[in-house]
Parts: C-alpha cells; sequence; structure tokens
C-alpha cells in the first residue's frame, strides 16, 4: 500500500499478491502459486503447519496449498512435527507425491483431533492382554497397542467412543471398551501427554 499526497491531488496505490484455488470443499488460499502445486488435506488438522513451507499452514477446513513443486520429480510433502501435540493423532506425517507438469495434486493426511490415554484393562478371569494387542474405533482403523505390562496406548480417541482389543481371531481373544465410563474412572496423568485410566474390558455382547 502507498500514499502520494500534494497540495493539488492526492494518490492511493495498493496491491495483493497470492492466490487460491476453488475445490469441492470450498477456497483455498495461497501465498502465490505456480505452475505446478499440491493441495494438501487433513481431517482435524486445522493450524498445522507444513515443513520447508514458512507461513503456511492448515486452513480451518484443514487445507493449504503449497505452491511451485518440482514436475516428473519426487516431492517430499510433511506435516510439522512439532505442532503434533497429544491431541491429535497422525497415522503419517509424510508423503511423496510425483505430479505432471500444470498439476493440482491432492495430498491426504490421516490426522485426528482426540484424547491420549494409557488404560489398565480390567478383564475378567485374570485374563491378561498380551503384548502387541490392537485397539480399534468404531470406525475399524487401528488406535493403539498393547504393550509389556497390559497396558493398552492410545491415541486421537473421543469421549464416548467403543474400543475393541483384540490378540487373535476367536471370540475369547477380544474384549471391548467403553469410554464413556471416563466420567466416572479416577486418572492421572503419566507419560507425557497420557492420561492414565482404568476400564473395564468385557467380552463382546456382555454390558459393562
Amino acid at each position: 500500500i502507498g500514499a502520494t499526497l500534494a497540495d493539488s491531488y492526492s494518490q492511493i496505490n495498493w496491491g495483493v499478491r497470492g492466490g487460491w484455488v476453488l475445490h469441492r470443499d470450498g477456497l483455498t488460499f495461497a501465498q502465490s502459486l505456480y505452475r505446478t502445486n499440491a493441495l494438501v488435506h487433513a481431517q482435524d488438522g486445522a493450524g498445522l503447519g507444513l515443513e520447508n513451507q514458512s507461513g503456511v499452514r492448515l486452513d480451518r477446513r484443514g487445507y493449504a496449498l503449497v505452491s511451485g513443486i518440482s514436475a516428473y520429480r519426487n516431492n517430499r510433502v510433511a506435516l510439522r512435527t512439532d505442532d503434533l501435540g497429544a491431541d491429535i493423532d497422525a497415522r503419517r506425517i509424510t508423503r511423496n507425491v510425483i505430479p505432471t507438469r500444470g498439476a493440482l495434486t491432492r495430498v491426504d493426511f490421516e490426522t485426528r483431533r482426540g484424547i491420549s490415554l494409557m488404560i489398565h484393562p480390567i478383564l475378567v478371569e485374570d485374563i491378561r492382554v498380551p503384548l502387541g494387542a490392537t485397539v480399534f474405533g468404531n470406525d475399524g482403523l487401528s488406535r493403539g497397542i498393547a504393550g509389556p505390562n497390559g497396558e493398552i496406548f492410545v491415541s486421537g480417541v473421543q469421549l464416548g467412543e467403543q474400543l475393541s482389543v483384540r490378540w487373535g481371531t476367536r471370540p475369547d481373544q477380544r474384549c471391548e471398551m467403553q469410554l464413556e465410563q471416563m466420567q466416572a474412572a479416577p486418572s492421572h496423568m503419566t507419560l507425557p501427554g497420557y492420561r492414565r485410566i482404568e476400564l473395564h474390558c468385557v467380552p463382546p455382547g456382555q454390558s459393562q
């Protein structure tokens, strides 16, 4: 923005640099646009920055534009690890793309905001969850894993969600936990960013 003032006249001029892309979820702005670009999206990733992209952050819908990537070459696109707090779970933070010249390449990351927990499961008949047992959320995606002492580490979970713990294919090799129990269960912080809690883990179909 500039201004020029004199006795007989005044002049004001201004200019804006940047670009924008219209896509299926709306409008995303960029500091600049070149011939080959990438549209980055991370669900629940609003506010996260991108590596080697000064001043670029995902907007409120989780979108950002990376300008001037190299055509026909491998380009690394990554979320800034410093921005990933305990309240967000990212299954993958880097992607590699090889765009054609003039393309707008979409790059998706799986991110989810929620709570990080270290759960001590209370099971029937003194059954212990074995090391490496996998924890799945309502959507069937992995939310965590069991440690060597039977504790279960999960991240990106929501209050009221049901978790399924599986360590085999038989019905007696799985149990379920309801996170709505968290409201009544005592807890305290343990590992950085993790809340420790005890929850009942019961066979499928049994009440908790």
